[in-house]
């Protein structure tokens, strides 16, 4: 029986909501790792299946294992109050309904430089038939260490469970996931990359993420969820502008995430959200423009009254050709009145 470490190094959080089916092996692939301290805190986040019972038969097999139980609240509230339980140096994270290779949480460990406030792992899809697909968004990472910048963030690929994350750095800036919200990796991701400092990247991809037609993920693809994706940046943003002094790195990069954030938004929009995501994105435009030319900033401030309406894209003598907030544009445009070309 695996004995609890008095002092345990990383801390893996396991949001549980009626995951039976899946359960047994994602505990079984914690079991299985080659790295030993740990804790495990599984938060069952009321549960109708037979999830609780799963939990605690693996609990008396494994003294690494607490459980929380609580009342259903939701995947952000049980990711909490697994964060204010944790006791490790670090934390992670694994959806029970995914998996770890063996190795994984000893390569991440291995790739961790002391006082780094996080490190960045890539993953893979684990099919219904039990085949994996390699995934180039989650696993085309930097090698190494870098010092935080707006390029070396969207980098990064936004969600809580491929990364290891220094607790003491989310204590420090009161990091916890946005109850209620759709997506909440989202501004939670953001907001720890205006605040971090220094970012490890280890070279594994052997967080195994399950397709299911079922999971939020999967019901998310099945019809329109674009508003989330306004409320995700009202949200950021208020953390945003609360900040007591931001640098102009952490203005760009916030700046950034947004455009990207609401390019999302818009792509799957009708017309009826398109309008108010439209409405809502300038107010903030509004706020963060400074009246120098940004390009993202521009773009949202000049967004069409309608999707699919010519949309401009600020620059000095440059040509591009990019899908900018869902629509193909291919423009040159000079400031001062000289030069304006926009093909669609």
């Amino acid at each position: 029986m695996p004995c609890a470490s008095a002092q345990p190094l990383v801390s893996v959080v396991v949001p549980v909501y009626n995951t039976v089916a899946y359960l047994p092996a994602c505990l079984d692939s914690l079991a299985a790792q080659t790295y030993t301290r740990m804790e495990i805190l599984c938060v069952n986040d009321g549960s109708t299946d037979h999830s609780l019972d799963i939990l605690r038969a693996y609990a008396e097999k494994d003294a690494r294992i607490r459980i929380i139980d609580q009342p259903n609240a939701g995947l952000a509230a049980a990711r909490n109050a697994a964060l204010d339980a944790a006791t490790g140096e670090y934390i992670a994270g694994l959806d029970s309904d995914d998996c770890w290779e063996p190795t994984l949480l000893e390569q991440v460990v291995q790739a961790l430089e002391p006082g780094a406030d996080m490190v960045v792992f890539g993953a893979q899809y684990l099919l219904a038939d039990g085949t994996k697909q390699y995934v180039k968004h989650f696993s085309a990472l930097p090698a190494g260490a870098a010092d935080m910048s707006p390029e070396l963030a969207a980098a990064i690929p936004v969600a809580f469970w491929n990364k290891l994350w220094r607790r003491a750095f989310l204590e420090e800036h009161a990091l916890r996931m946005p109850a209620g919200l759709l997506n909440e990796d989202e501004p939670f991701c953001c907001l720890a990359c205006l605040h971090a400092r220094r970012v490890c990247f280890a070279a594994t991809d052997g967080y195994l993420y399950r397709v299911r037609g079922d999971s939020i993920m999967g019901a998310a693809k099945k019809k329109t969820q674009s508003l989330h994706h306004i409320r995700n940046a009202e949200f950021a943003y208020e953390r945003f502008r609360a900040l007591p002094a931001p640098t102009a790195a952490q203005r760009r990069l916030f700046i950034h995430w947004l455009g990207n954030l609401l390019e999302s938004g818009v792509r799957g929009a009708n017309e009826a959200e398109y309008a108010e995501i439209r409405t809502r994105a300038q107010a903030i435009a509004r706020a963060l423009s400074d009246g120098a030319p940004d390009f993202i900033l521009d773009n949202l401030l000049h967004l069409p009254a309608r999707r699919g309406g010519g949309l401009f894209r600020s620059c000095t003598v440059t040509c591009r050709y990019r899908r900018v907030f869902g629509i193909p544009l291919y423009h040159v445009r000079m400031r001062r009145g000289h030069l304006r070309v926009s093909l669609f």
